[in-house]
């Protein structure tokens, strides 16, 4: 796929008002937004990414993204409080009604916008920063990022505003330009998108180092040059096949994280006995193709290319997951996955995206009261992801999600093929470092 530059947009304080699409809600009029100086252009899907600095209230588009906290409380927070200010009770109310729990880390609450000149509120709650995790909560922002922009999408929003997530949790600075921008980005190399702006607004109170940094980021996509990329339910359905014994496994390193055990073991991951099993395959779903998901094809039956083929005939994008059952496989499901090519220049976004299909696989696997997964070692094979990077991005995703949710599943499996023995050295040091840090419980 082709990829070109996205239009960059810097701007100042008020004068222009731009266009709505059409949202569940009546909304007020909207009013000027601000005047923009076009520093940088070009051609994404026609999204143009724009820097305003003002308050986020003021933004007049079609949904305004809100950074509260997990209860829904929007009296906290500058960016929360200037929304609920601007849009009136109602829309506390709102939340208070819709979502009495309130929302995890990874979700988002979507509201009216009443009063504001937008026709929803997008409400999330980012996770506080631990330079420990710094990739997990990166991942955590680009995911949750996406996740807007897919609601966004399937209501018909044409224009985003968001605010500078992560800046009032402290997250750093130098971190946010480029993690706010390659997850827009990265939406939009996936699919072709009827948005057509994106916001991110910098409150003019807020430290001047943030707006520098943006504007200097923003700046330098004018020398973002063109480059071809080429990528190659609530229950467990059962009954399943009785398992036969399973070839003998080599557990060479395990460790505790809030109740979940993560183990390294060296076998067929089609020889796993877990309720879920993780296949690494295609977009197109075509089972046949990769060593990993020949095996659970040939290991499962024709019958799971079948589902695939009745479920997805679209297929699947490199953030989604397809479920099928596990036929002949000692699982009852196969959750398939399909992940982007390597590529250098968007090494953290695609670690990101690793980061975030882990998640979804676990947070799948716990609404489906799963206990037990296997992961095979995902992007090692023709994909060629860097074999050092893999054991420490799988095991903080992994982690981070323990120690974000009460979860029941209680053992995940890293499946190393037996030849791959680089591989296994790779993770087995890895493992063995957190057991002599501690770290692992």
């Amino acid at each position: 796929m082709c990829r070109a530059k996205i239009p960059v947009e810097i701007m100042a304080e008020k004068d222009t008002a731009s266009s709505k699409a059409s949202l569940p809600g009546s909304q007020q009029e909207p009013s000027s937004v601000v005047h923009r100086t076009n520093v940088a252009s070009g051609e994404n899907a026609g999204i143009k990414i724009n820097l305003m600095i003002d308050s986020i209230s003021n933004a007049s588009v079609d949904v305004i993204v809100n950074s509260s906290n997990e209860e829904l409380q929007l009296d906290s927070g500058a960016v929360s409080k200037s929304i609920l200010n601007a849009a009136c009770l109602e829309i506390q109310d709102e939340c208070n009604q819709k979502y009495p729990r309130g929302i995890s880390t990874s979700e988002i609450a979507i509201t009216k916008g009443y009063c504001l000149k937008c026709k929803n509120v997008f409400h999330l709650a980012l996770r506080s920063w631990d330079k420990n995790s710094s990739d997990s909560i990166l991942a955590n922002l680009t995911q949750i990022m996406t996740i807007c922009l897919e609601e966004a999408e399937r209501m018909g929003a044409k224009s985003l505003a968001f605010p500078i997530l992560g800046a009032e949790m402290k997250y750093p600075i130098e971190k946010l330009p480029r993690t706010m921008y390659e997850a827009v980005k990265n939406y939009l190399d996936q699919k072709s998108s009827q948005i057509k702006d994106v916001y991110f607004v910098v409150l003019p109170e807020e430290d001047t180092e943030i707006v520098k940094k943006f504007r200097e980021y923003l700046l330098k996509t004018e020398e973002f040059h063109s480059k071809d990329t080429a990528s190659p339910n609530p229950s467990l359905p059962g009954p399943q096949q009785k398992a036969a014994p399973m070839t003998p496994r080599t557990n060479v390193a395990s460790g505790e994280n809030a109740g979940i055990e993560i183990n390294l073991m060296t076998d067929s991951i089609s020889n796993a006995s877990v309720d879920v099993i993780i296949n690494s395959t295609n977009k197109i779903l075509q089972l046949n193709d990769g060593s990993i998901s020949k095996f659970i094809l040939n290991s499962a039956g024709p019958q799971i290319q079948d589902e695939c083929n009745q479920k997805y005939p679209q297929g699947i994008s490199t953030s989604e997951i397809a479920i099928t059952k596990g036929y002949n496989l000692k699982c009852k499901n196969v959750f398939h996955l399909a992940l982007p090519p390597w590529d250098e220049n968007s090494s953290d976004l695609i670690l990101a995206n690793l980061t975030q299909i882990i998640t979804t696989c676990l947070e799948n696997a716990e609404r489906m009261g799963a206990k037990s997964l296997a992961f095979p070692i995902i992007g090692s094979g023709v994909l060629k992801y860097p074999i050092e990077k893999l054991p420490r991005t799988m095991y903080e995703a992994v982690k981070s999600y323990s120690n974000l949710n009460s979860n029941q599943i209680k053992v995940v499996n890293f499946v190393v093929f037996p030849p791959d023995k680089e591989i296994a050295k790779k993770f087995n040091e890895y493992f063995q470092e957190i057991l002599a840090n501690g770290s692992a419980a």
